[in-house]
């Protein structure tokens, strides 16, 4: 029974440092929409995603406005940029009202972050929570931060099942995003 545990544990550590690995060995490139206003490294893989296919994913008017894909599409970078008064408010206010708002509109989720983050010596929002979609359950990601007069909310999604495969992908972006103005 020993021997058992142990060649699972072993196979468990191999695939965590093989999801770690295929993260750091894959190549970036830095794009940077909105003109500039962030920058973000995404995997030279990635394709930006046509204004047709888009509006077909993301058919809310609020939408995020640039989406990178891979080449499966179900692993996606979305770039949002929503002006207004929200954008005056203290960054951990700006947490708790975009909170509750998905809490209200995203009820049945399974939340796994809700909180203030610094990333490059910028605060963020992040929420990172679970939803269920008509043919599986999707990973989302959320940093929000004031700037340049705006809301810019920088999202990504996954299939929950490939949640190991595209994590360490995932905190790759994340970590690697600045905000070129105030």
């Amino acid at each position: 029974m020993a021997l058992k545990i142990g060649r699972a544990v072993r196979v468990a550590v191999c695939a965590v440092l093989l999801a770690a690995t295929s993260a750091l060995a894959r190549d970036y490139r830095v794009e940077g929409p909105f003109d500039g206003l962030v920058e973000v490294s995404i995997p030279t893989d990635f394709r930006v995603m046509g204004d047709d296919e888009r509006v077909i994913k993301y058919p809310a008017k609020t939408g995020p406005q640039t989406v990178f894909t891979n080449a499966a599409g179900n692993f996606d970078v979305t770039f949002t940029r929503n002006p207004g008064d929200i954008s005056a408010l203290p960054i951990d206010a700006l947490r708790a009202r975009v909170s509750h708002g998905l809490h209200l509109k995203q009820p049945f989720a399974k939340w796994h972050r809700d909180e203030v983050v610094e990333i490059n010596g910028r605060q963020f929002a992040r929420l990172e929570f679970t939803i269920g979609a008509f043919d599986t359950n999707i990973r989302n990601i959320l940093l929000e931060t004031p700037a340049d007069g705006a809301v810019l909310i920088i999202g990504i999604n996954m299939p929950e099942a490939n949640v190991r495969q595209w994590m360490p992908v995932a905190a790759q972006i994340l970590d690697s995003v600045r905000v070129t103005k105030p």
